[in-house]
Order: structure tokens, then C-alpha cells, then sequence
């Protein structure tokens, strides 16, 4: 199998490709899945398509409140776009062999398979809850196991919905929570997105979890995008850089734990004002510092002087009105809530109108802790 780097990079030019207005939402999907490994000559047809597709609106036209639940009227397109059964699965694991019927169409009766499905809407947002009611709405249309990919905005979301026998009447199904990738930027996929994307390849499935079949693919993706297992591994990563951190990072007071701890609350919930479109993403995206830093060298605090502490303390520590940049000493003043380290950046003035759109967070986590510790710390500023 290619190695996990190239695996991850067919990803993310993969995504990049659904911003080509040039292709089909059917081409360009098929491509996501083959970056995944999932190829099968069970395809859809445009006509069937078009016809389900309607059906599809009409149905949903029907329900009730269903233009709060499920955004029909913004539904542009439908497709459904391959199905992968125990003959695909074994394709993969047997490549040379070849069998003595293959079909080219998609089989609605066989529903031990995956059903690869996507669909375009024409806003730009919308809410987990949104998209979990239009996943599981589709799902009682569409008897096999699938996977519905959302394409909306500049972004991407998977949704996956978990079946099992109804206990008393085992002929039947019960759908069960509905599991979403959500928001994968198109352009900018972050880290995490591809990571949990590329648990998904099937040869990586095949070589890891040992699947040999329908049955085992569907557990395996199950397992993987069960939601306590992610919590763990995160949790897991971050306490990992956590130790890493603390014994590689020099604060004039000596209290590294303290610190590290403090840096990393913060981040995360940077992270989640940035998920929600209140802090601009490019601050965190090294190719872009080139707007703001004369000199990005990640040997240097340069970065974290630049754009964290004055993130943190002169943006969501300041109102919106006070923010500026210090007409004093920027380097040793003790002010921490105006703008400093003005020689370090390209554009002093663009980068204090960048940050005008960020909210001023009234809650103590960006209170600056900055004193002067005398001989211990060598009459130096804390930054923390």
C-alpha cells in the first residue's frame, strides 16, 4: 500500500478537486473515494439519479416541518455514486483473481453492501442536527448501509448512519445515531480531518483490522468513527505534547507545568472561536505568517511574541474600541493590553485591522499573569 504520507496528500488533492467547478459533483466524489481505495464497477446512472432524486424531494416535501428539519428547499442535487459488497472487498485482497460475474450496475436488493451517496446544497452552513435529519431521512429511502457526503460552501461532511436487526422482527432494521466528519475545509483540510479520512482507506482497513468482507468493513467503520474512541485518542495526543512540552520549553519562572497547561487552555478554545469563524484561520497556518512575520523561524519565539501573545492579550483580553498598539518601550512595558513586537512584523497596521472581527472575551482566561521575578528570572519579562 502507498505509505501513509501519500496516502493523506491523495486525500487532500482530492478534496482541493471539489472546488473545480469544471467537474461533476459525481467526478470529483468518485475520486475522494478512490484516494480512499473504494472502487467498484457498481455505479450509478445519471437518469436513475435525476428520478430518485426526485422522488427523494417529494417524499421529503411530505414530512412534517420539513423545511426547519430538512432543508428541501436548498437540496440541488443528488447521486449516488458507487456500491461496494463483498466482491469489491475482496478485489482488494485477491487483485489478480477475477470472477465469473461481474456487475456493472448498482444492486438495490443486495443489502449487505455500502452505498457511496452524495449531495450538493446551496447554502453555506448548516447545523449537525440539520444534516443528521437529512442523513437519516435518506436512510429509510435507501435499504443498504451508507455514507452520505454533504457538499456545501467550500466545505465537506460525512455522514454515517449505524443499522441493526430490529430484535423482534429480525427482517427488519433499526437506524441508529448518525456519526458526521463535518465541515472539511476544501481548501485547507486540517490535520485532523485527513488523519480520521485516511483510518478509512480500505487497504488500511484490510492490512490494520483484518476485514475480509461486508460485515467486517462495516464494524471496522463503525469502530473507527465511534466518537468515545476519538475523544480518547485525542485526549491521549494532546497529554502526549503535553509531556513533550513541558520538558522541552524554557519559562523564565521555572514553572513549565503551569505554564504548558495554560498555553494549551487557551489554544483550544482559540480553536473553537476559529471553528466558529470568530478568529481568522490563517493566523495558524504557517505558509501565511509571511503576511505578518518580517522573519518566521521556528527557532525563535517570533510567532508566539507576534501572534499569540498579542492575540491573546491586546485582541480577546481588550475591547474592540481600546485595541492599538503601544506607544511606549513595546518590548518591556507592562501594559500587556496593547499591541507590541512592532518591528517584528511585515504590516503593523494590516495585521491590527485583520484582527478587528475578534470577539473581546470577558472571562479571565486571557488575564496576562506578566510579572517581574527580580534575580530569578533575571529581571526578563513573563509573557504567560
Amino acid at each position: 500500500m502507498n505509505s501513509d504520507l501519500q496516502v493523506k496528500k491523495n486525500i487532500e488533492n482530492a478534496l482541493n478537486n471539489f472546488l473545480d467547478e469544471e467537474q461533476s459533483l459525481r467526478e470529483v466524489t468518485t475520486s475522494f473515494l478512490n484516494a480512499l481505495g473504494y472502487y467498484s464497477r457498481r455505479v450509478g446512472r445519471e437518469d436513475i439519479d435525476n428520478e430518485r432524486f426526485e422522488r427523494l424531494k417529494a417524499a421529503a416535501g411530505k414530512t412534517t416541518n420539513q423545511d426547519r428539519k430538512l432543508c428541501v428547499d436548498d437540496w440541488q442535487s443528488f447521486a449516488q455514486i458507487m456500491q461496494v459488497a463483498d466482491e469489491e472487498v475482496n478485489q482488494q485482497l485477491k487483485p489478480k483473481q477475477t470472477t465469473l460475474f461481474e456487475s456493472t450496475e448498482i444492486d438495490y436488493g443486495l443489502r449487505t453492501s455500502y452505498m457511496f451517496d452524495t449531495i450538493r446544497l446551496k447554502g453555506d452552513t448548516y447545523t449537525r442536527t440539520q444534516l443528521a435529519n437529512i442523513t437519516r431521512f435518506v436512510s429509510m429511502q435507501i435499504p443498504q448501509s451508507f455514507m452520505l457526503i454533504f457538499r456545501y460552501g467550500d466545505v465537506l461532511t460525512l455522514a454515517i448512519i449505524n443499522r441493526r436487526e430490529n430484535l423482534r422482527d429480525p427482517s427488519k432494521q433499526v437506524l441508529e445515531k448518525v456519526t458526521l466528519i463535518k465541515d472539511i475545509n476544501l481548501q485547507s483540510p486540517n490535520r485532523a480531518h485527513i488523519d480520521i479520512i485516511s483510518e478509512l482507506h480500505l487497504q488500511r482497513l484490510i492490512e490494520n483490522e483484518g476485514i475480509n468482507n461486508f460485515d467486517t468493513l462495516h464494524n471496522a467503520w463503525e469502530s473507527i468513527l465511534n466518537t468515545e474512541p476519538l475523544n480518547r485518542k485525542f485526549y491521549k495526543e494532546l497529554y502526549k505534547w503535553y509531556q513533550w512540552a513541558v520538558a522541552e520549553c524554557k519559562f523564565p519562572d521555572d514553572d513549565n507545568d503551569m505554564q504548558v497547561i495554560r498555553i494549551i487552555t487557551r489554544l483550544l478554545f482559540i480553536w473553537f472561536l476559529k471553528e466558529k469563524k470568530l478568529v481568522p484561520e490563517d493566523l495558524f497556518k504557517e505558509k501565511d505568517m509571511q503576511i505578518y512575520l518580517k522573519h518566521h523561524d521556528p527557532e525563535t519565539s517570533n510567532y508566539y511574541q507576534v501572534i499569540l501573545q498579542n492575540l491573546f492579550f491586546a485582541t480577546l483580553n481588550t475591547p474592540i474600541n481600546e485595541r492599538a498598539f503601544s506607544t511606549r518601550d513595546q518590548r518591556n512595558h507592562r501594559d500587556s493590553s496593547k499591541y507590541r513586537y512592532k518591528d517584528l512584523m511585515q504590516d503593523p497596521d494590516r495585521f491590527l485591522e485583520h484582527l478587528r472581527q475578534v470577539p473581546f472575551v470577558n472571562g479571565g482566561l486571557f488575564d496576562s499573569l506578566d510579572t517581574f521575578k527580580g534575580q530569578k528570572a533575571g529581571g526578563k519579562r513573563i509573557d504567560c
